[in-house]
């Protein structure tokens, strides 16, 4: 009798010993499984990157000159040839010390700002003689390729006026997107650093 006890007892444990493996092998498939989907999202999320054509970039950050002016309607200080599509929109003071304006001059009843973009400028002393207010008149860029270069984006806006600070931005040129009614259209600034003047920028497109 104490033998078959014996037997029995060890059959229980050898059992128990089984359960345990079982379940450990379950609990690591579902850890894979876990991993691997985690994996996926990861993967799903780099695919996600914009990465913009060359020549776009270019096309985008390049200024080929910049309107000097203190308030939307002032008459402007010509500075090179500046490749801007600004009849509908203007940004100012410029240059700026710390806040834009970024200003619809639409007259009657016009759409409304909803995105704004800040993007560092390359500059760029070509196509001086080119007429950038017809050339331009068409011209539109991908919305995800403003978005993957921008250093700031505010949307869902909604306003004929918006007030930009860009105290934290380094100095130097930029251009200004805003987008209305599904029309992209933009303006070149030039943010001071506290040393160069208006001379020194009268100068340099001489």
């Amino acid at each position: 009798m104490k033998r078959i006890f014996f037997f029995l007892a060890i059959l229980t444990i050898l059992s128990c010993k089984k359960d345990d493996e079982n379940n450990n092998d379950v609990q690591a498939h579902e850890n894979t499984f876990d991993n691997e989907e985690d994996q996926n999202n990861i993967s799903e999320e780099e695919d996600d990157t914009v990465v913009v054509d060359e020549f776009i970039e270019t096309e985008i950050r390049q200024i080929t000159g910049i309107a000097l002016k203190e308030e939307a309607y002032d008459e402007p200080i010509i500075l090179g040839n500046p490749n801007v599509k600004s009849y509908q929109v203007t940004a100012t003071p410029n240059p700026v010390n710390d806040f834009v304006s970024i200003r619809s001059v639409f007259i009657g009843n016009y759409p409304q700002i909803s995105d704004v973009w800040v993007i560092k400028a390359e500059l760029k002393k070509v196509s001086q003689d080119i007429d950038f207010e017809k050339e331009l008149e068409d011209t539109n860029f991908e919305i995800k390729n403003l978005d993957a270069i921008a250093e700031l984006k505010i949307s869902d806006l909604n306003k004929d006026k918006v007030l930009i600070d860009l105290t934290d931005f380094d100095p130097g040129y930029y251009k200004v997107f805003a987008l209305m009614d599904g029309e992209q259209y933009w303006d070149n600034i030039f943010i001071q650093d506290g040393n160069t003047s208006i001379n020194d920028l009268e100068s340099f497109w001489k």
